[in-house]
């Protein structure tokens, strides 16, 4: 199925769907077990314009996005993502597919609150109003002008002048080096797409109508368009015999571990929606 689903509150897919169930099938249940309710149900979304061409494999806890086909020239391509929405992203699992990868390169957004270390600021806290001057940006360290220091929140500081703003922030900006050029996908898993069932069964002999209610979750701030589909079961990322990286492993790294989710099993796999 090819629909937009668009960054912020959470929204419902639904596909209703007869299917005709054996009756040995009921003959399995316990008569105090409650029958399944297997509604599948869904709503279709207008297509937003800025929305990012990807298709898309949702997982209880996360989402799976693959580009659209990336141009590789000159041994090299850049892909930002919005710092909101790198801060999803499943560690490691930023990959390259299609043409080989000699390095990858993340650097980070830029902190706007480093243009104005060394200005001076107010602290908010517990009712009181504390002079100071912000001394470290990254560490949000400020000297209170009695000359301690103390750490606190961005939402505790004031400033003379304008505060910078979320939106002032620069991309980050993943950087694949390749052995040549081509077509290539990107692919990345985000913990800002989910999906839940609800499910609802609607039985009358030996026959039954199955409709499923698809609870569609995304937290980040970007859109996508494309064909998605829905797995049911526990995705468990392993990395491929790589440690995990630290907190900073844009620094002087070598190409990130890659995390693959692991395949359903065959009772799960049974349980797995497709929306497309």
């Amino acid at each position: 199925m090819s629909n937009a689903l668009r960054g912020g509150p959470d929204f419902l897919l639904s596909v209703d769907s007869p299917v005709n169930i054996p009756s040995a099938f009921w003959s399995t249940l316990s008569p105090m077990t409650p029958r399944p309710r297997l509604l599948l149900t869904a709503a279709l979304l207008a297509l937003v314009p800025a929305a990012q061409a990807a298709d898309l494999r949702l997982y209880p806890t996360l989402g799976e996005v693959t580009s659209q086909p990336l141009k590789v020239e000159g041994g090299a391509v850049t892909v930002p993502f919005p710092k909101a929405d790198w801060a999803w992203v499943v560690p490691g699992s930023v990959r390259l597919l299609g043409v080989p990868v000699t390095r990858t390169r993340v650097t980070p957004g830029v902190n706007v609150l480093r243009a104005h270390e060394g200005e001076a600021v107010r602290v908010l806290r517990g009712g009181l109003n504390l002079k100071g001057t912000l001394a470290d940006a990254e560490a949000l360290l400020v000297q209170l002008d009695s000359g301690e220091y103390l750490t606190v929140r961005p939402d505790e500081l004031a400033f003379s002048t304008r505060p910078p703003s979320s939106r002032d922030v620069a991309d980050v900006k993943v950087t694949f080096e390749t052995g040549g050029a081509g077509s290539a996908n990107l692919l990345y898993q985000t913990r800002a797409l989910s999906w839940k069932p609800r499910y609802e069964l609607d039985a009358s002999g030996d026959a039954a109508t199955l409709r499923a209610l698809a609870e569609i979750r995304n937290a980040g701030d970007q859109s996508f368009s494309g064909s998605t589909d829905l797995y049911a079961g526990d995705v468990r990322l392993v990395p491929e015999n790589v440690p995990m990286p630290t907190l900073r492993w844009w620094e002087n790294s070598p190409r990130p571990p890659a995390a693959r989710a692991m395949p359903l099993s065959p009772r799960t796999a049974l349980s797995r929606l497709s929306a497309r």
